[in-house]
């Protein structure tokens, strides 16, 4: 097949998971191709040798240099959006199906189609935001449209299977599609730490409210003054608006020995980071602007290199988290709940090691890169062929097999 990507910022850091997709199709031979907005501002040197080969086939909207830039920028949005919709309405013609990661990319190019009889061609996979924040405001009909047009819908996890459903998607074309991650680049590390050793968690995100950090340190401020005796260290990987609040907070509360930012992290290094870290603790909440997670990348990452997960029932992640089983889920917000959680996975030796090896098993398994392209490969080829442009032309069941 030849496959279209319509993206945006391309390639990025924090979205591997688009790069994954491209990268493992061309591999099996399909002609990809891609519509991004804009390259990075600086590429990221830990993406560079993952994204030679997609870069060499990516076109660009934005004008590369400055002078051109402006230029375009202080054009009216009516002109622009012409001018990228031209380009998008050439991806359909060119190509057999287009993938688009997020529900804001399929929506523009449904608009952008209309009057190709070529919707139909479009596989629109949602994750997070898109399901979200972006759905608020004003913006509740965003995907109103595409929902009617033939295509497939794809969504991380069950929840946002559900509310397509209850916005019309069709059954037969609105499918949950879990992400993965490859085993084979995150080997399975079996930690041995005695007692008094330092116990290391971690975690790698953008630093936004969504991902929990403020609820992280209350809890851990509460280790501390019920459990004095423990030694851990919670280490924080990347960066976002919110780090100086909460390295300000870190200061009040007097975590300053135990809490460590250590900013942004080369893609390449993320194996090692996992291998010096004894547990994954992301504890997700809903964001005051409506803002949820879609189904953790890092975190899969972590459980593949057998670390236990200490985080929340928050959207999707009971999905990939068994509690009890690879890790420990408490409700959003909740620090109390959140402290007994770790308390226990940092004293119990046998429970991470438990845990970890629960996590690296649930990724071979259920959240396996390989098997999530295979299942995209193969939904792409029903897409051509016709099989989600009628009411019950496949079920969920038939499109897994």
């Amino acid at each position: 097949m030849r496959i279209g990507f319509r993206v945006g910022i391309f390639p990025k850091l924090s979205e591997t998971f688009v790069l994954n997709q491209i990268n493992f199709l061309m591999q099996r031979g399909h002609e990809v191709v891609m519509l991004a907005d804009a390259p990075p501002d600086a590429l990221e040197n830990t993406l560079a040798d993952d994204t030679r080969a997609a870069r060499a086939r990516t076109t660009y909207i934005l004008p590369r240099s400055d002078l051109l830039k402006s230029a375009y920028n202080a054009l009216p949005f009516r002109v622009r959006r012409a001018m990228e919709a031209r380009q998008e309405r050439r991806l359909i013609a060119d190509c057999d199906a287009v993938v688009c990661n997020f529900g804001w990319f399929g929506a523009r190019m449904e608009e952008a189609s209309k009057g190709m009889g070529a919707a139909g061609k479009l596989a629109t996979i949602f994750h997070g935001d898109d399901m979200s924040r972006h759905l608020s405001h004003g913006n509740e009909n965003a995907y109103d449209e595409l929902l009617k047009s033939g295509g497939l819908f794809l969504s991380v996890n069950r929840i946002w299977q559900e509310r397509l459903s209850a916005r019309g998607a069709p059954d037969h074309a609105n499918l949950i599609h879990h992400l993965g991650v490859d085993p084979e680049k995150f080997s399975f590390i079996e930690r041995q730490k005695q007692d008094g050793d330092r116990i290391i968690l971690t975690t790698v995100c953008r630093i936004v409210e969504k991902k929990g950090l403020a609820t992280a340190l209350d809890a851990l401020n509460q280790v501390r003054a019920k459990r004095p005796e423990l030694d851990f260290e919670f280490r924080i990987y990347g960066d976002g608006p919110l780090r100086t609040s909460l390295k300000a907070k870190a200061t009040a509360l007097g975590l300053n020995d135990i809490i460590r930012f250590k900013g942004m992290i080369p893609n390449a290094k993320l194996r090692k980071v996992f291998a010096d870290a004894d547990v994954f603790l992301h504890p997700s909440v809903v964001a005051e602007d409506g803002d949820m997670e879609g189904l953790p990348i890092a975190m899969m990452e972590a459980m593949a290199t057998g670390l236990p997960i200490v985080s929340t029932l928050h959207s999707g992640i009971p999905e990939l988290v068994n509690h009890g089983v690879n890790g420990f889920l408490s409700p959003e917000g909740d620090v109390d709940h959140l402290t007994k959680q770790l308390i226990h996975v940092i004293e119990d030796h046998g429970i991470r090691a438990a845990m970890g090896r629960a996590a690296r098993q649930t990724i071979e398994t259920d959240f396996n890169i390989n098997t999530s392209i295979d299942r995209l490969e193969r939904l792409l080829y029903r897409l051509v062929e016709g099989d989600f442009r009628s009411a019950g032309a496949v079920t969920p069941k038939e499109a897994a097999e």
